[in-house]
């Protein structure tokens, strides 16, 4: 059985990630009975991350947006995957699969 977890402290952190957890911190049962771990990583999960850049905003807040997708493609692994929409006016809010529908959407350029 494959078990994925997330551990965020509670106080006093505010809700970071728990850090340097091993093996020996997980105890796994099934039916009232203690199952060996047969494997433990702490490889980090494939990220499904979608931005909605609006267009219609001045140029110099644009400059911004531009120069930040280096920074985010930094955070990036090979094995998330990205997708860029972009509009270039709302006149009302609409539920987001209808959004992702209308907008168009264009490939992350990289330098």
């Amino acid at each position: 059985m494959l078990i994925s977890s997330k551990f965020r402290h509670r106080e006093g952190h505010e809700g970071k990630l728990v850090a340097g957890l091993t093996w020996r911190d997980f105890k796994v049962f099934e039916n009232d009975t203690r199952v060996r771990l047969q494997l433990f990583t702490v490889d980090p999960a494939p990220l499904s991350v979608a931005f909605v850049i609006d267009q219609s905003v001045t140029s110099d807040v644009m400059a911004k947006v531009n120069n930040s997708l280096g920074a985010i493609q930094g955070a990036l692994t090979p094995y998330d995957e990205v997708a860029i929409f972009s509009i270039a006016t709302v006149r009302k809010i609409v539920p987001a699969a209808l959004l992702a529908r209308k907008a168009r959407a264009f490939p992350m350029c990289y330098p």
